[in-house]
């Protein structure tokens, strides 16, 4: 069809855009089959985004910096009255059924599920198993290897080739240390992925053997929003994050009164927040460290005292605040995004939680419609979805998204 396009003319502008419009249907059907094994582009200049933000004191928000030759190709763009843009809006994102005792619900099929968006009935248009093969999944693992997580190095990292090993054949992955450094760009080469995993075991260790410290540059949360900003694009039909962090680079981000003004990142974790919302990343939190949400004050305290017995009492109360808004932020973060977080109090626990991560990641229906909602209003949407018949079942995922649309 596509072909018989190309060797004919069409002269009516009517005609013309009609074409255009089955075009693009056709494409966003087939783009799941099309992509799947197509090459992903290099990702050049890794963390080039972070070097264009900007604190806006007054809107206490980041905001982005655009390049002069941006502005012009944009303005270009949206100034040739000859230009035509046809944009569909497939939105899409995996699902999580458990019963009333959190046992995955499995053999569900596409009309089994309802759903709506802000209330209005949609068609789901798209759907897949999760462990069917036929959709690529795009992984992003983020390792902080600061000297306060040193100890977590080792067990993660040999979880993580548990979990390379484990990747379809259609899958790719990617690897970012919390130097802001992409160890590897996405490949499905399982011997290289499991390289780059060794390759970081040693620098930490080699670091450790020079100054008894790691060699991180707790830089995590800066990764983080730099993945969500440019590893993903549109042929990323299914992208996931798997984010091991103890989150201490929230101390130095914005608003920042402190005495540490003068190093506090250009942005806030709400800046954070709002890229991953916004993203379609489903992004699961590794937290290496002493559990203190959700438990009792004398709990929490207690825990700090274990991780670190010559921690002064004066420090103690402020040590855990600062851990209970730390854990509380990337919980929320991961939740927003259909993912959840994880604690990793024992390096020995390593291999269960990534197992855990990949399970859940296997066993998600994979659901797409496309919104009777055209507006590119960017405003964010409520997504509801319920399983017929069963309103005993909960299920577990994304729900909200942002339309498409400038203004956020």
């Amino acid at each position: 069809m596509l072909q018989a396009m190309h060797n004919k003319s069409y002269s009516h502008p009517v005609l013309l855009l009609f074409v255009l419009l089955l075009t693009c249907t056709f494409l966003s059907s087939s783009t799941i089959s099309q992509t799947a094994d197509s090459e992903k582009p290099k990702l050049n200049d890794f963390g080039s985004s972070l070097k264009r933000l900007k604190w806006d004191p007054k809107l206490k928000a980041s905001v982005g910096i655009e390049d002069s030759d941006t502005k012009v190709k944009r303005e270009n763009r949206t100034s040739d009255p000859a230009t035509i843009r046809v944009e569909t809006a497939l939105v899409l994102a995996d699902y999580l059924v458990v019963d009333k005792g959190g046992t995955p619900v499995l053999g569900l099929q596409q009309n089994d599920f309802v759903l709506n968006e802000d209330s209005v009935p949609q068609q789901v248009a798209m759907f897949a198993l999760g462990n069917s093969g036929e959709i690529r999944r795009s992984i992003v693992l983020i390792i902080d290897y600061s000297g306060s997580l040193f100890r977590y190095v080792n067990t993660s990292v040999e979880a993580a080739k548990t979990l390379v090993d484990q990747l379809g054949p259609k899958d790719k992955m990617a690897i970012v240390t919390d130097a802001i450094e992409l160890l590897a760009d996405f490949t499905k080469n399982k011997t290289e992925l499991k390289s780059k995993l060794d390759l970081l075991k040693l620098k930490a260790q080699d670091a450790a053997a020079r100054d008894g410290w790691g060699s991180g540059h707790s830089l995590q949360l800066s990764a983080l929003l730099a993945v969500l900003k440019e590893a993903f694009d549109t042929e990323d039909v299914r992208p996931i994050v798997i984010f091991q962090t103890d989150g201490d680079e929230m101390k130095i981000l914005q608003p920042q009164p402190s005495a540490f003004k003068k190093i506090a990142r250009p942005f806030s974790f709400s800046d954070v927040y709002d890229a991953g919302v916004k993203s379609r990343a489903t992004i699961y939190t590794v937290l290496p460290g002493p559990r203190v949400l959700g438990l009792p004050r004398d709990k929490q305290i207690e825990r700090i005292k274990a991780r670190d017995a010559k921690i002064p009492q004066f420090l103690l109360e402020r040590e855990r605040i600062m851990l209970l808004q730390e854990q509380s932020a990337l919980a929320s973060l991961s939740i927003a995004t259909g993912g959840w977080m994880d604690f990793l109090e024992e390096p020995s626990q390593a291999a269960a939680i990534y197992s855990r991560i990949f399970l859940d990641i296997s066993l998600r229906y994979v659901i797409g419609y496309y919104p009777t909602n055209k507006d590119h209003d960017g405003k964010k949407r409520k997504i509801s979805i319920e399983v017929k018949g069963h309103p005993e079942y909960t299920v577990l995922g994304r729900k909200a998204y942002y339309a498409p649309g400038s203004e956020r």
